[in-house]
């Protein structure tokens, strides 16, 4: 008809992504390059719309958990209100012999014993080991390149030898020898991925997660403490 507008095809309405899915999707590829580099401190996404927990040094950790953990996962944590705010994803709290993630922001004595428990798969089914998120104070930088000394950042100084290393990497991630004694105690393919954090224990809130980084150790990595 005369005067009449032609149809126009409107394409597909693209969802929008809302600020909690682009947080935890930035930091999905963040814990998947730290695996992929072990040893190696990578940033956390600053993640500004986190409501961030009290105490603030707890932010990675509950990014971490928004990010992994879904109605199908368990998880166990000491921490009373870390285990408040991850009950948010639907997760369920399991016993450390059970969990799939442990969250371990320090690792006292307490803590090393229930990463005495933590799964470790079995060898038809590896891939039923825990994965574990535990906590160092290293501030700094502690990778350094192949072939120089480990900066110290009260961390023994470890080498590292796996896929994803091109050769050897010196490192420093600031756990107790206790930790390296648990790990030993399984032979790959058995044996937990781990995911090292640290940050400014003394910023504040909104500057928890600006200075938060991430190192990968999984348990494809060979690892000689010096």
């Amino acid at each position: 008809m005369a005067g009449q507008r032609p149809l126009q095809h409107e394409g597909p309405t693209l969802p929008v992504q809302t600020p909690a899915a682009a947080r935890t999707q930035a930091a999905f590829r963040v814990l998947m390059n730290a695996l992929s580099s072990p040893g190696e401190w990578l940033p956390l996404p600053a993640g500004a719309e986190l409501d961030a927990p009290e105490p603030a040094a707890l932010a990675p950790y509950v990014l971490i958990g928004e990010t992994l953990l879904d109605l199908e996962t368990t998880f166990y944590t000491p921490h009373a209100e870390l285990r408040r705010r991850l009950l948010d994803t639907g997760a369920h709290p399991a016993a450390p012999h059970d969990a799939d993630y442990l969250f371990l922001p320090e690792l006292d004595a307490a803590a090393l014993g229930a990463l005495g428990w933590a799964r470790r798969g079995d060898p038809l089914e590896p891939q039923r080991a825990a994965t574990v998120l535990v906590g160092t104070e290293l501030v700094g930088t502690g990778l350094v390149g192949a072939g120089h000394d480990a900066a110290g950042h009260g961390g023994a100084a470890l080498t590292l030898s796996g896929p994803g290393i091109p050769g050897t990497r010196r490192a420093a991630l600031g756990l107790p020898d206790a930790f390296w004694q648990l790990r030993r105690g399984a032979t790959y393919p058995l044996g937990w991925d781990a995911f090292v954090l640290r940050g400014d224990g003394d910023a504040g809130r909104s500057a928890q997660l600006a200075s938060a980084q991430v190192a990968g150790l999984p348990r494809t990595t060979a690892v000689e403490v010096s």
